[in-house]
């Protein structure tokens, strides 16, 4: 697996960005962490087609727990046209889908 960096940064609207970068500086992948009104959430969790397969989808799901603690909400459109990948992907991770949100 390639040289990642996970990096935390709070931007001017409250939400926390977690950016995985590669070891040109370039972002390869991102999640948000956030209160939407309906309380705190993540998402959408985004990797480069490129860089999918190597475990920074999971990292990103790992380092959205660590801020968010025990109840994880993500958050994902299902109307991406990758509603099906999307979902295999938070099931595999111990997530529960409902209504829109991966739960766990």
């Amino acid at each position: 697996m390639e040289d990642i960096e996970y990096k935390t940064d709070l931007l001017s609207n409250g939400v926390t960005r977690i950016s995985a970068v590669d070891k040109n500086g370039k972002i390869v992948g991102s999640a948000f962490v956030g209160d939407d009104g309906e309380g705190n959430n993540f998402g959408p969790i985004q990797v480069n087609p490129t860089h999918r397969g190597h475990g920074i989808g999971k990292k990103l799901v790992t380092k959205t727990g660590e801020l968010l603690g025990d109840q994880i909400v993500g958050k994902f459109r299902p109307d991406t046209g990758m509603e099906k990948e999307v979902e295999k992907f938070y099931k595999s991770q111990g997530f529960k889908i409902v209504n829109g949100r991966a739960i766990k």
